[in-house]
Parts: structure tokens; sequence; C-alpha cells
């Protein structure tokens, strides 16, 4: 399955999540907690809809494919692709949306632009522990 960029910005601004998430970890010499924020993008369908996330995940490159099994009765088994690597979202995902996204008339554009200044002002800090431990 070849996909268009239209036809990813389309189905992102549809399916597409972007958020962020705080990550705690402990380290044991000295003794210290470390929180962090971590910037992810999903895209979440039926699983019927494999085919298409996989293609999603070969025309970026980049990314994690998961099977969520269903949940209670009423609940279908879910695909989604899932991109954590900061690196990835830094070189691949922002310059991407901003050619297609950042610029349609839609919420997800709104909300892909709060994120995206989120994700450069959170890492213009290049000593920030979620930088360092998710650049490589």
């Amino acid at each position: 399955m070849k996909l268009n960029d239209n036809f990813v910005a389309g189905l992102v601004a549809g399916d597409g999540s972007f958020f962020k998430c705080s990550i705690r970890y402990y380290k044991l010499k000295p003794y210290r907690t470390y929180t962090y924020v971590e910037h992810r993008f999903a895209v979440h369908m039926a699983e019927d809809e494999t085919k298409l996330i996989e293609a999603l995940q070969k025309f970026f490159g980049v990314g994690k494919v998961y099977r969520i099994p269903k949940t209670g009765e009423s609940r279908k088994h879910t695909i989604r692709l899932t991109v954590t690597r900061q690196k990835d979202i830094k070189e691949v995902l922002i310059p991407f949306f901003n050619r297609t996204l950042v610029n349609m008339p839609c919420k997800k554009a709104k909300q892909y632009r709060e994120w995206r200044d989120s994700f450069m002002n959170y890492y213009k800090n290049r000593k920030s522990v979620g930088w360092k431990a998710n650049m490589s």
C-alpha cells in the first residue's frame, strides 16, 4: 500500500494523537528521583486496519506497532502505531507535519502546533534528562 502526504495528514487529523507523558525513574548512585516529559505521537485504529497502520509505519520509517487486546464484551482488538523516540519526533514527524498538517483548518492542526511548541521549548535546553535518555 503506497501512501501520499495528503492522505497521511488527513488520516492523522482524524485518528492521530499528539500527547506528552511525565516519566519518573530512580537512580541508585546517588539515590535520586528524576522526572522528565516525553512527547509522543500515536495513531489508533480498529484491528482490521492493520495493513494501513503498517503502511503508515513504513511511510514514516519510525515507531512501533502494537496490538491492543479487547477489554470487555463490547470492545474489539485495536492496533496502534506509537512513536516515542524523541529523535524520531524531531527529525521525522515535526518536519513532515510542518509541511502538511500545520495549516489545515482543523482542530488537530491547533493541537499539533501546541504539542510541537511544547516539544521545542522543552528540548531547547539539551541538558534535559529526557533529551539525553531518548535522543540516541
